[in-house]
């Protein structure tokens, strides 16, 4: 297995391509651990893989659902991610894709496909979407968020942001520092998507304490893909109980809303705390 390079030029990436491995780039680690990917770089690498092979078979076809089970820790060493076709039918394609470190599988997805078809013209109920997206160009912090509540407007330093807040997170690069998750390709639609299902679990259990639990899984439901420069997540529903939380929120770009995003997560017995989370230029 290939190793982590210890001498490297930064890059915006969080990954660079060697064969087939994914290494990670330095700064893709997590709060939680130095050695440990963050989440978001995990569910975006299994919808990368995805994404590719579903083009090859089908390249009319868009990500409407994807379920990410983060059952064991990614640690920031070379990644292999592999992709099984299940289902290939008329209207619907369901890809298996797992990512594996060592030998051993640390995460895996399903991520369901389908052809384009005519809209409904009936009307149905819809709730207006209270949080307006961040003006373009706004810095993020490292993993490229920004985060919301009624009080601090769009910030990304934490120590803005009131932790008993319900609050909204956004996730997009800018024209100085694009988002790339493999080196040379930037980040858009429904790969997007994906990559930014992670940081619900840092809005939803984000509180006066900072954030003590972990997500193990993220799903996300999508009726159109991302438009646009980026893609906001604003928390709709979060319980907690037993050392568990459940947490959903509604999807929204530039357009307005397109889908519904939920997390599982559980006590971790440590603190992440946002107040850490500066912009990259400070």
């Amino acid at each position: 297995m290939s190793e982590l390079r210890s001498a490297e030029t930064w890059s915006p990436a969080y990954f660079a391509r060697s064969g087939d491995e994914y290494l990670p780039r330095t700064h893709s680690h997590s709060g939680w651990r130095a050695d440990q990917l963050t989440g978001s770089a995990v569910t975006g690498l299994l919808t990368h893989c995805g994404l590719d092979v579903a083009r090859e078979l089908d390249g009319d076809r868009r990500l409407v659902r994807a379920a990410y089970d983060l059952h064991s820790v990614s640690k920031l060493v070379a990644s292999r991610a592999t992709a099984r076709v299940v289902k290939r039918g008329r209207s619907l394609t369901l890809i298996d894709v797992s990512i594996e470190q060592g030998g051993r599988e640390t995460a895996r997805a399903q991520l369901y496909f389908v052809a384009e078809a005519q809209q409904s013209t009936g009307k149905v109920w819809a709730p207006a979407l209270p949080v307006a997206p961040p003006s373009p160009g706004q810095t993020g912090d490292r993993n490229h968020r920004q985060f919301f509540t009624d009080a601090s407007g769009w910030v990304a330093h934490g120590s803005r942001v009131d932790g008993a807040a319900r609050k909204a997170v956004w996730v997009g690069g800018s024209p100085l520092r694009p988002l790339e998750l493999v080196e040379g390709e930037q980040v858009g639609g429904a790969l997007l998507a994906g990559f930014a299902v992670d940081s619900l679990n840092a809005i939803a259990s984000w509180g006066l304490a900072g954030i003590q639990f972990i997500n193990t899984d993220a799903t996300l439901s999508l009726a159109r893909a991302p438009a646009g420069d980026g893609i906001g997540l604003l928390a709709t529903h979060v319980s907690t109980g037993q050392g568990v939380l459940s947490a959903s929120a509604a999807i929204f770009d530039r357009i307005g809303s397109l889908g519904v995003a939920t997390v599982t997560s559980i006590s971790h017995g440590s603190t992440v705390d946002p107040r850490l989370w500066a912009p990259v230029d400070e």
